[in-house]
């Protein structure tokens, strides 16, 4: 959620590339995808957005324009509806298939 919350608030993301991250953050467009455990690419990423303003700003608006398109709230419960939606009733949480 984090890495969401920094593209809302219109900041460039500095993440691993694990889980899911790589489905909200693209590299060079709306932050900068490391390899986890490289704390050598994770110094060389935040250097390179401390020294280049106008980076830190394209990919902060990059982020927030990504964000709004696919990950608002609005947008999110609609996919998690549509997900729940499509389980057979017995796997939904909640509901007793009789």
């Amino acid at each position: 959620m984090t890495v969401l919350e920094a593209m809302r608030a219109g900041l460039p993301v500095v993440a691993s590339a694990v889980g899911g991250i790589a489905e909200a953050v693209v590299h060079e467009h709306t932050g900068l995808l490391v390899p986890p455990g490289s704390v050598d690419a994770w110094v060389d990423a935040l250097g390179r957005l401390i020294v280049d303003a106008e980076t830190r700003r394209a990919m902060g608006a990059n982020g927030r324009a990504r964000y709004l398109e696919r990950f608002d709230h609005v947008r999110m419960l609609d996919r998690v509806t549509s997900l729940y939606r499509g389980l057979p009733a017995r796997e939904r949480v909640g509901t007793r298939s009789e």
